[in-house]
């Protein structure tokens, strides 16, 4: 386990961010690889971290959103459900801002959801 943090902690300093979200990704695989529901565990720790960190979990959640109902996710019988809910979730957040802005054009042209959370 320390060795797992040491090179963590290596590939941070040294800036290799695909390193660091690989670990990243194994970690929240491993989490939710074992039987019963853990988001509430997960969801009261994301809510005690700083407002500006739940903004950019927020924004890369939402990323995810996007990716996983994009046309260039593949999808097989173990996540078809994710994908047209995904999908689903998009295009109801397009239309409910299209409304609310008066947009007129073709919403699959419009700002994904994540473009809505900003930057501080």
């Amino acid at each position: 386990m320390e060795e797992n943090n040491y090179e963590l902690e290596k590939a941070i300093r040294d800036g290799n961010n695909k390193k660091v979200a690989k670990k990243l990704t194994t970690d929240i695989t491993d989490f939710l690889n074992t039987f019963g529901d853990k988001s509430p565990d997960f969801i009261e720790a994301m809510s005690c971290d700083h407002r500006t960190l739940q903004q950019s979990f927020t924004r890369l959640a939402l990323q995810w959103i996007e990716h996983v109902g994009s046309s260039e996710y593949r999808t097989d019988g173990r996540n078809e459900g994710s994908h047209k809910v995904c999908k689903k979730m998009i295009r109801a957040f397009h239309e409910k801002v299209a409304i609310e802005e008066g947009y007129s054009g073709d919403i699959d042209h419009m700002a994904q959801p994540s473009q809505y959370c900003g930057y501080i």
